[in-house]
């Protein structure tokens, strides 16, 4: 992305597509799925290799997201951040460009233009990409980019992973192996829990439709990455694009987020920021950051004061002049007693629908990146710190009220 000192930012675009999967891009890791426009945009791009998100739960996570506050995700009267306020006072036009208008109901007055995004229901597989619903939202989306005035801050969220699989078949095809049986024809997002009777093909192809639906995401953010690039204000804008939730495929026994729990999965929040060049941007770093942390960034990107300063900035992390912003974070679940606190080498997660109500699992980080390897039995010490910082945590006092972190909730284990 073009570059410019950050008080001359004149555009920054946002978006936010739900339930997209990490794993399943080349920047995280991937290494079979074909992603270029990801792939290109990661090149230009600070990353965030441990972004969590704040809630597997939608309402509390967009709470968290417009409250610019993690405990939001915990307790729904915290107050809404002024930051779209801010915006305007500082000469920025606001647009909020969504498929899911539901999602920010109560929020939709603060922006000075609502775009939402009527998208015909799929009943089937889209004959070409440009006939699937993404295409739509992006093709929405662009039609709202090439409208909005010279400084603007444009929120742009779409269902994308949640919402209905209809790629071209082909695409499913085309990830399959000769003697694969075919994939799944239904276009409904995958939801369902695996027992030892499952059917191996039934996963396989399952993650093959899923793959089809990131090459549909990834043809659209192509084009969207070049329609920003030909602007005249290409030189000051920036782009943000993230997740606010992943995508179970299986990983633990579930597909889906009707029941998925807090496994990195569900949690993992890929993160790009295409950032102006004086911004002095490296490559990426394993900060703990959060959604939350969303809007504080881009009152900073914009050059305006957040007078809430309730979370930090992340543009310190992309120049290289901290390293950390935070040495512990919590996750609210859909459940009322499920949860799950990370440090920089630990990851505890505490209950979930199908684990019972006191069901506590212990990974450790960054090396069993995707929670394979529970070691809550070997390493006891660990579970009860981090039980006590996170009873402390939702008690949803501020930093300063918490004790300092023990050096085993420290240590390195890469």
């Amino acid at each position: 992305m073009s570059r410019a000192a950050p008080r001359d930012v004149s555009r920054v675009l946002c978006l936010l597509a739900d339930g997209l999967h990490s794993g399943y891009l080349g920047a995280y890791g991937n290494a079979w799925l074909s992603t270029p426009a990801f792939d290109r945009l990661a090149s230009r791009s600070f990353l965030f290799d441990r972004a969590l998100v704040n809630s597997t739960c939608a309402t509390a996570q967009h709470r968290a997201i417009w409250g610019a506050d993690w405990r939001a995700a915990f307790q729904a009267d915290v107050a809404e951040s002024t930051a779209l306020v801010q915006l305007a006072s500082a000469g920025y036009h606001t647009m909020l460009v969504t498929d899911d208008e539901a999602a920010h109901r109560g929020h939709v007055d603060r922006f000075d233009v609502c775009e939402t995004i009527e998208i015909a229901a799929a009943t089937r597989a889209a004959g070409t990409i440009q006939q699937t619903r993404l295409a739509s939202f992006f093709e929405g989306l662009s039609s709202a980019i090439a409208a909005a005035p010279d400084e603007v801050v444009i929120w742009a969220h779409t269902r994308g992973m949640r919402h209905a699989w209809d790629a071209p078949y082909d695409l499913r095809l085309a990830y399959a192996d000769a003697d694969d049986p075919p994939p799944p024809q239904s276009i409904e997002p995958a939801q369902g829990v695996l027992d030892a009777d499952t059917d191996p093909d039934v996963l396989l192809g399952w993650r093959q439709a899923y793959a089809a639906q990131i090459v549909v995401l990834d043809a659209c953010l192509g084009a969207l990455v070049e329609q920003l690039e030909a602007l005249p204000a290409a030189e000051s804008t920036a782009l943000m694009l993230l997740s606010t939730a992943g995508y179970p495929l299986g990983e633990h026994g579930v597909l889906g987020t009707s029941a998925g729990g807090l496994f990195a999965e569900s949690v993992a929040a890929p993160w790009m920021m295409a950032l102006p060049s004086s911004c002095d941007a490296v490559d990426r770093c394993d900060a703990l950051v959060q959604p939350s942390d969303l809007l504080p960034t881009i009152l900073d990107l914009c050059g305006v004061a957040d007078e809430s300063q309730r979370q930090r900035s992340l543009l310190p992390l992309t120049a290289g002049r901290a390293g950390h912003l935070r040495d512990r974070l919590i996750i609210s679940g859909r459940l009322p007693d499920e949860w799950a606190i990370a440090t920089s080498a630990w990851y505890l997660r505490h209950g979930g629908e199908r684990d019972g109500a006191g069901a506590t699992q212990l990974f450790a980080k960054p090396d069993d990146r995707w929670d394979q390897n529970d070691v809550a039995a070997l390493c006891p010490d660990v579970v009860a710190a981090m039980r006590d910082h996170a009873e402390e945590m939702r008690q949803l006092g501020g930093p300063h009220s918490w004790r300092p972190l023990e050096d085993l909730l420290q240590q390195s284990h890469s």
